[in-house]
């Protein structure tokens, strides 16, 4: 069975080396976004894992932040940048699957939505993976 350490690092690694990664400007990261970060950032986290018998399941989090946009005096969302990083971290999981410390795994986009920051003048993509493992 891979720890939750295990599959933030799986997903990590996978979008690491994307081109989603590329078009942002922020950072990638499995810990907190950094302290009063303004860019395109994407976090990771895991939200629930279980396992039955030999088969495991994960709900993971990947959180894309973008800023608003000033328009006519106020702080719209920036809702051509969305929809380009929804659709690209969506065909990212499309069907992502590969092997890690002899177990088999494969995520998959499963829902996504996007939300405004309380208090700043930004939006984040929450799209959720399935993360699915078999422990042999």
């Amino acid at each position: 069975m891979l720890c939750e350490e295990d599959i933030k690092s799986i997903v990590y690694k996978v979008v690491k080396g994307s081109d989603l990664a590329n078009e942002v400007d922020g950072v990638v990261t499995k810990l907190n976004r950094p302290l009063n970060s303004s860019k395109e950032d994407i976090v990771i986290s895991v939200l629930t894992s279980g396992s039955i018998g030999k088969y495991q399941h994960c709900v993971v989090n990947l959180n894309i932040y973008v800023p608003d946009i000033k328009e006519d005096g106020q702080y719209e969302p920036d809702t051509a940048r969305l929809e380009k990083l929804e659709k690209m971290a969506f065909a990212l999981f499309k069907e992502c699957q590969g092997r890690y410390d002899d177990e088999d795994y494969k995520i998959t986009a499963d829902k996504q939505h996007t939300e405004k920051v309380n208090g700043k003048d930004e939006h984040f993509i929450n799209t959720q993976l399935d993360f699915n493992n078999t422990n042999y």
